[in-house]
């Protein structure tokens, strides 16, 4: 996954300040993903960007943007300068009969100055196709 990770960031980045909404992929795997949650981690690396672990089955990979698209965000979106955009890579797992469902969520995280968060993301088909390769390729059926 080291190779998506800057790929789907770029994706992201070049077409976040386009519309609101959130960006997803899900698939289905015979048993919990082990492996896709250690490639997450392992791509989430520089010092830009931060792994975190909600819970078992939910981990994240945080990133600070380049000092130009940050402002560019703060202005278009009225965002503050206390807390700054992230773009974020969530992924989520549950089970679901006997497969485990995994739900892939990616969005740029606005800080509000009067309210909390907004989440910006533009849909991207290139995007979509680069979840479902990795989802085949970890051994999942895309939904």
């Amino acid at each position: 996954m080291r190779p998506l990770m800057p790929l789907i960031f770029a994706v992201l980045g070049a077409c976040a300040t386009q519309d609101v909404g959130v960006s997803t992929g899900t698939a289905r795997f015979p048993e919990f993903p082990t492996g896709i949650f250690s490639a997450l981690k392992k791509s989430c690396s520089t010092p830009a960007q931060q792994y975190i672990r909600l819970s078992p089955t939910v981990a994240e990979c945080r990133e600070y943007l380049e000092p130009e698209a940050t402002a560019a965000i703060i202005l278009t979106y009225e965002g503050t300068t206390d807390e700054l955009p992230q773009l974020i890579l969530r992924m989520e797992t549950r089970a679901d009969g006997t497969d485990t469902l995994l739900t892939t969520t990616a969005y740029l995280n606005v800080p509000q100055k009067t309210q909390g968060a907004i989440h910006v993301t533009f849909p991207s088909d290139h995007f979509d196709r680069m979840l479902k390769d990795l989802y085949r390729e970890s051994g999942g059926v895309p939904e």
